[in-house]
Parts: structure tokens; sequence; C-alpha cells
């Protein structure tokens, strides 16, 4: 061999230095101990990671607000041919809940619906509302996204508007008959709990049913109306949007119980709306003020959610934004901080705990999403 070293030749590994500059290549066994060792070190790696993410989770997770609608949660069954499930509610139902302004979008897609919005404080839900194409039934609102997920047993009356008698009368056991009642939550018992109804279909027939279901609301006293001058407060206050008529709502010109979600793209050049007729002005996001670029508002469509937010206030209404951002969960959360900081009356909102209970602060930590 030249200058006296072994030449190796064996086409076994990968080529290597050695200290004096000759090329050697590994033989098997030694690249496999290597490749295990590589894969060990990263299964351990992502092992530590793992629960690291799960201490995280565990650590920041907000405590469950102490409630009798969390009990209730636990107990919940749907609604059957026979009716709706009505718990025996527990004495302090409200429990130490602290609302906050945040509305629940699809409320009826929820695992339990409304007692779990109800139980993460938040002071708006919202029911998708049918006709009943069955004329046995055609007394009943039917609540669903489509036509075709619509079942006969969930109806307004079964998800919502019983459940919330029930509520109400517990809440206002022993009051007196004059008295001003009190809302669903006991640290702030004047707050009024939002029933959006989305008219998914137009027409008065639509109209006329959605008075008809919430008159046992009406006649206990338990909505917010306007007797022709002022605003009456009261713990429950009716919305009408999708494709409710505006001008049903206001054709009685003396009283009004069932309020409109205003347009509030709209508000700078229409007049009509009103804190005496609406009491959201909403819009998708996108017509707004356009699509968020990567999820962010631009300087220019901040400009124009800031003068669509004060055309709302001076009006009386609460601005509210729908499709937004709804993932990755950084971009999401972000979205919210945005549209509070820039004044928004309600958060429109799919992730109820996220929303409600979590430190958005604390929702993504070394990019890991830890509330999801």
């Amino acid at each position: 061999m030249p200058g006296g070293v072994e030449d190796v030749r064996e086409d076994t590994g990968l080529l290597t230095l050695t200290k004096s500059g000759i090329v050697r290549r590994l033989t098997r066994p030694r690249l496999w101990v290597l490749l295990g060792a590589l894969l060990c070190f990263g299964a351990f790696s992502s092992m530590c990671w793992f629960f690291l993410v799960l201490w995280l989770r565990q650590r920041l997770s907000p405590a469950f607000p102490n409630s009798g609608y969390g009990q209730i949660l636990e107990q919940w069954k749907a609604p059957s041919p026979k009716g709706p499930w009505l718990p025996t509610l527990p004495q302090e139902l409200g429990g130490d809940i602290i609302p906050v302004p945040c509305h629940s979008h699809n409320d009826y897609w929820r695992p339990v619906p409304l007692y779990g919005a109800l139980a993460v404080g938040y002071t708006s839900v919202e029911a998708d509302i049918w006709l009943d194409s069955d004329t046995n039934r055609s007394s009943d609102l039917l609540v669903g996204h489509s036509r075709g997920a619509l079942t006969p047993e969930c109806t307004l009356s079964s998800l919502y508007i019983t459940p919330l008698v029930q509520i109400l009368d517990h809440q206002n056991e022993g009051q007196d008959a004059v008295a001003p009642r009190v809302g669903v939550y006991n640290l702030e018992p004047n707050a009024t709990l939002v029933l959006l109804l989305d008219f998914k279909e137009r027409g008065a027939d639509l109209w006329e049913l959605a008075h008809e279901q919430t008159e046992p609301l009406r006649q206990k006293g338990y909505l917010r109306h306007w007797n022709g001058t002022d605003l009456v407060p009261g713990p429950i206050t009716i919305v009408a949007s999708g494709e409710a008529a505006f001008d049903l709502v206001v054709s009685n010109t003396t009283y009004r119980d069932i309020f409109f979600d205003a347009p509030l793209e709209k508000l700078v050049v229409d007049d009509r709306y009103n804190w005496t007729n609406s009491y959201y002005a909403s819009s998708s996001l996108a017509r707004a003020v356009g699509t968020p670029w990567l999820g962010r508002l631009s300087t220019s469509q901040r400009s124009t959610v800031e003068l669509q937010v004060q055309a709302a206030r001076q009006r009386g209404l609460l601005a509210r934004y729908w499709g937004t951002p709804s993932w990755p969960v950084s971009t999401r959360t972000a979205m919210w901080r945005t549209l509070v900081s820039l004044g928004v009356g309600v958060l429109n909102v799919d992730d109820l705990i996220p929303a409600g209970l979590w430190n958005w602060d604390w929702c993504v930590v070394a990019g890991v999403s830890l509330c999801g």
C-alpha cells in the first residue's frame, strides 16, 4: 500500500475522517448504534415535550366557575319526543360566575346547549330557527344549522324557552310580583341574557311563530322591551337576525320586545336603526372591513372598525363581528384581543372556554397551543 497505510475497501457505511485525515467508512454495526442513539434521544425529547405541555396546560388552565350550571352539565340529556329534559335546579344556580360579553355562536351545536354557555358566563346565545315542514307539528320552531340537520325533538321551546323559564322562575322565587325580575347570574342580577334568533327563512309566518313561541317569557315579565317611550330592562333580550325582516320588527309603534340585528356596515348611511328597534349591529368581518391579511387587521381596517363601533355606540347598539379567524390559535386569540381593544360590544365565539375563562396571554406558549 502507498505510504504504508492500510487501504480499507469495505463499502459498508458512511465516510468519515480520522485524526490523521484519512477517510474511513463506518461499519454497519457502528452506523446502527448511531442511528439507534439518535432515535432514542428523539423519543426521549418528544416525551419530555409532551409531558411539559401537559404540565403547562394543567398549571395554566383556569378554574371552572363554581355554579349550579356546571353541575347541570354532568346530568344533561337531550330533548326526547316526550319533551325537554329539565333538571332539578341547585339552590345556588348562578354561583360565582362573572358574566363576560361573549356570544355563543351556533350554541345548539354545543355538547350541552344553553347551560354550557351559562356555566362559562356568556351573555348571549344563538339559535337558528326554521318552520317545521310537517303540518302535524306546525306550531314548533325547529333549531339547526341546515334543514337537513333538523329533528322534531330539537325545538326552540325544548332547547331554550322552557329551560329559560325554569331558570328565571327559580332565580325570582319569592320576589314581589311588581319587583324587577333578576337574571341568570347571581353576581350581576341585572345583566340581560341575549337570545339571538337567526331566522333561516323569510316571511311573516316564521316571525309570527317566533313571537308565539317566546310568549312564556313575555307573560312572566322576563323580556326586555320598549314601551313606546323608554326601554324597560329585563333578564332576557330577544334579537332577530338572519332573514328576519326589519319592517316586521318595527310594525308595532308602541311596544317591542323582539329587537333587530342591524347591519353594522350600513349604519353610517342608514339612520333607521337605533336603540328603540335594534340591539346588536352585526356584520361578517370580511364584508365590513375586508379579509384580514394573515389574520391581522391593517391600519386602514382598524380605522374602519373604530368608525363602525363608534356608529353603533352613537345609536345605543352593540357592535358584533362574525366570521373571524378561528385557526391557528395564535391568530384567533390575537383577533379577539384586537376587536376588544377597538371596543366591540360583544365577541362572537366558537370556542367557549378559551374565550370566556383563559388568560389569552397564556393561550400559546413557545409555539404550543394550550387553550385550543
